[in-house]
């Protein structure tokens, strides 16, 4: 009925309007009554049109933006710095005390196992070796002795021109005698053991890293008073030894393929493997002591240098990237606002993953069909019902 009114209100102005005699007008008059006939005709054509827009346009809500979540990889690259050591690394020291005679190796020279590095002279320890060898002799003639008055004393006992006491006394000489240069000969070898640390030797293949002794120098058989011969690593492979954090620990195996950057060489990432872990968290870090083993069979790379590993985690759940703008917090938690089918707002929690300035992972709360509102505002409520638009490409 209303629109029907203003209907009949809106012809009436407008046959008003055309019904002027514009000839018994004066100019001015003429161009003034035009003008107030436009606007009024204006007016109620937007009036109108918006009084009277069709019911299904107006019930079609709020106008919302809505963007798709981006599913991420399966695996989830993850950076974390170390440092190489080598695979095997021993400090010498000497087990013998007296002044080094000469040293054949320095340092960065390749030495193989068993190769002479150096040798100490020990004059008094040569003596306590001769000595040790009289002793030998002097016992070894002890045991023929009472081995000779053990053998007549049992002869006599025969006879009875002994009493066994004798030869009682005379056994246990015999044995004592025995006893005696067992003695001797044990404390031999301890000297010729000392002895054969005048040569200090390679324990392994490797190179010769330190070098802290020069020749007349004083060496002393100490490992903690005493100053370290030299320093030698085989470095044919390298160890590295990385702390992942708690979070990521249960993805790391035995095997997953990692990379190793290094920043002399930022273009050639080397690719290795998971040698080995703790399989324990350190309860003071977090983290899982993992090893990675690198070949260096060319000596590219050295113990000591600086890299980043890199580990592909296995997400162990669909991993979405969302804009930040989408993401609401309140009190009760973290949500974004979704669109239905049936066209109505609906939030769901979410679990955010990392933040990467402009978009968020969310790691848990989301599926790959949902549709995400773009900066929804305070009228929303849930089961609001809107109208979705895709945002311009930038």
């Amino acid at each position: 009925m209303i629109r029907d009114l203003i209907q009949k209100t809106f012809n009436d102005i407008s046959s008003s309007i055309l019904s002027i005699n514009y000839h018994d007008l004066s100019t001015t008059r003429k161009t003034l009554a035009l003008g107030v006939g436009g606007i009024v005709l204006l007016l109620f054509f937007g009036a109108g049109f918006k009084l009277f827009k069709p019911k299904q346009e107006q019930d079609k809500g709020f106008v919302v933006y809505v963007v798709p979540p981006k599913p991420q990889p399966e695996t989830t690259p993850l950076d974390l710095p170390s440092t190489t050591q080598a695979l095997q690394q021993a400090t010498l020291y000497a087990r013998t005390n007296g002044y080094l005679d000469e040293w054949y190796f320095d340092i960065g020279s390749v030495v193989e196992e068993g190769d002479l590095l150096a040798e100490i002279s020990a004059p008094d320890l040569d003596a306590q070796v001769d000595q040790a060898k009289a002793a030998i002799l002097k016992s070894e003639a002890q045991v023929k002795v009472t081995e000779l008055n053990m053998a007549r004393a049992a002869q006599l006992v025969k006879t009875n021109d002994t009493p066994q006491q004798t030869y009682d006394q005379n056994e246990a000489l015999y044995h004592s005698a025995q006893a005696d240069l067992k003695a001797q000969q044990a404390n031999f070898e301890r000297l010729r053991a000392l002895q054969d640390f005048e040569e200090i030797t390679a324990p392994f293949s490797g190179t010769i890293t330190s070098r802290k002794i020069d020749r007349g120098d004083l060496v002393l058989a100490d490992s903690t008073g005493g100053s370290s011969l030299f320093e030698i690593s085989d470095q044919s492979r390298l160890r590295i030894f990385v702390n992942v954090p708690q979070t990521n620990a249960m993805s790391i195996k035995e095997g997953d393929r990692v990379e190793v950057k290094f920043l002399e060489f930022p273009d050639s990432p080397l690719q290795a493997k998971v040698s080995r872990s703790s399989n324990a968290i350190d309860p003071t870090s977090r983290t899982l002591l993992v090893e990675v083993d690198v070949d260096n069979q060319d000596g590219k790379l050295y113990p000591g240098m600086y890299c980043i590993i890199r580990f592909f985690i296995k997400s162990l759940r669909p991993i979405f990237e969302v804009p930040s703008n989408t993401i609401l917090t309140r009190p009760e938690g973290t949500f974004v606002a979704t669109v239905t089918p049936q066209n109505s707002v609906h939030f769901k929690s979410v679990d955010l993953g990392r933040d990467l300035g402009k978009v968020v992972e969310v790691t848990k709360g989301l599926e790959g069909t949902d549709k995400l509102i773009l900066n929804p505002n305070a009228n929303l409520v849930e089961n609001t019902k809107v109208t979705m638009r895709v945002p311009a490409q930038e």
